[in-house]
């Protein structure tokens, strides 16, 4: 939208849609990055977001930004907020 290309954006809204309420699986696991993640002990000290609130965010992030409001009127943006209210 900052491009005023309203096709171009809802062809990756589209995208982003399937990707944030397919299937999304995270795993804590040691690497060089986290070098000192003891994967095997349950209780790290932090809270892990849960999925669900991870989807939320992803959905909020398109449902609730005012940089596209510009799009409320469209039926494939009406399309695209539908399947985000829908992610659980």
């Amino acid at each position: 939208m900052a491009h005023q290309n309203a096709e171009r954006a809802l062809e990756l809204l589209e995208q982003y849609a399937v990707l944030a309420s397919g299937d999304i699986s995270m795993q804590l696991k040691n690497d060089r990055f986290f070098n000192l993640v003891d994967c095997d002990e349950p209780d790290t000290g932090s809270p892990i977001t849960p999925h669900a609130t991870i989807k939320q965010g992803l959905a909020d992030a398109v449902i609730n930004n005012p940089a596209l409001s510009a799009l409320s009127d469209n039926p494939r943006f009406q399309a695209i907020k539908k399947r985000l209210e829908n992610i659980t």
